[in-house]
């Protein structure tokens, strides 16, 4: 059953690649940023955006050493926890 499972998401993610699906969510987070030009945490983002917590931590991941940074760990606004904090690079 594993294996299935994990073919499909693979197969899934594939097409969701080759569809663009990641890009509308990556120009979203970006524009966010922008906008509040400070260091954001990932739910705050979320917050932001109204794109779910998964969504922003998957393109996140993706966009770090790239168009993102990790800045520092800051106090987030939202869960009041130490979390890391992400801006434009």
């Amino acid at each position: 059953m594993k294996t299935k499972v994990t073919k499909t998401s693979i197969a899934n993610h594939h097409k969701n690649v080759k569809a663009g699906a990641y890009i509308k969510p990556r120009v979203q987070i970006v524009a966010a940023l922008k906008r509040k030009r400070k260091a954001l945490a990932r739910t705050e983002i979320s917050i932001m955006t109204g794109l779910p917590i998964n969504v922003v931590c998957g393109r996140v991941n993706e966009m770090l050493d790239s168009v993102l940074k990790v800045i520092g760990i800051k106090k987030c606004s939202i869960s009041g926890k130490s979390v890391e904090a992400v801006f434009l690079a």
